[in-house]
């Protein structure tokens, strides 16, 4: 990969908020945040070789293959049985949609894994949770209340109506807010996965991080939220 030119303020941060809020003000990275997530929606992924990613089996299998991914990584971290987990897993297989596009997916597109220059977006960070999949799975990390604080402004940075006007217009897509709410509840699964992994590494003396220890506190955060969206 070459060097390009960027900053990545941290969208959690006193400086951070401000710079995206400054920048939404200004009118034009919140477009290009929507263009760039666009443009990985809409690429020939195919001509580009992107084959080995794995195209997921047809209909559900997108979802199936997720699940099982994370089921496994919970499992290996040998974490006492949670029984809202287990009723989330058992929702999400009962509830899983069909694919109706197969892109590539980022994963966790938001500010904070992108580089900005000149008010634009330069380069897309953070790639270890790619796939080839339902670009629903990214519009609803971007639609998700986790990733803005103390703002309305997706990702502190785009309205919630011009996101979807002009993603949709951009991609040809449809955004479905159900799909969206099932795949938001597929994030806390996989949240709880890397968190439960972290802290058995922790646990068990794989590792001797005190910060994976720190990571078992926010397990039950993750589980009251998803509670609270089945209905509890």
């Amino acid at each position: 990969m070459e060097k390009v030119p960027g900053v990545c303020p941290n969208p959690w941060g006193r400086d951070g908020r401000a710079f995206y809020l400054a920048a939404h003000e200004r009118g034009v990275l919140p477009k290009s945040f929507t263009a760039t997530l666009a443009t990985l929606h809409t690429l020939d992924w195919r001509a580009l070789g992107l084959g080995f990613l794995s195209e997921p089996p047809p209909g559900r299998g997108f979802v199936q293959r997720e699940i099982a991914k994370w089921r496994e990584l919970i499992d290996a971290s040998e974490h006492a049985p949670e029984p809202i987990l287990t009723d989330l897993v058992g929702w999400l297989e009962a509830n899983a949609p069909a694919t109706q596009h197969v892109c590539l997916v980022h994963g966790a597109y938001r500010t904070g894994n992108l580089l900005i220059h000149d008010d634009r977006v330069s380069a897309v960070l953070d790639w270890e949770l790619e796939v080839l999949g339902d670009p629903m799975y990214d519009v609803a990390y971007v639609l998700s209340d986790l990733n803005r604080e103390g703002t309305q402004l997706l990702s502190n940075l785009v309205e919630r109506d011009a996101f979807v006007r002009d993603y949709e217009a951009a991609t040809g897509f449809t955004i479905d807010e159900d799909v969206c709410r099932y795949y938001n509840l597929l994030y806390a699964m996989r949240s709880v996965a890397f968190w439960m992994s972290a802290s058995g590494l922790y646990a068990s003396g794989r590792s001797n991080d005190i910060r994976l220890a720190r990571t078992a506190w926010s397990v039950p955060d993750v589980l009251d939220r998803a509670a609270k969206e089945l209905g509890y």
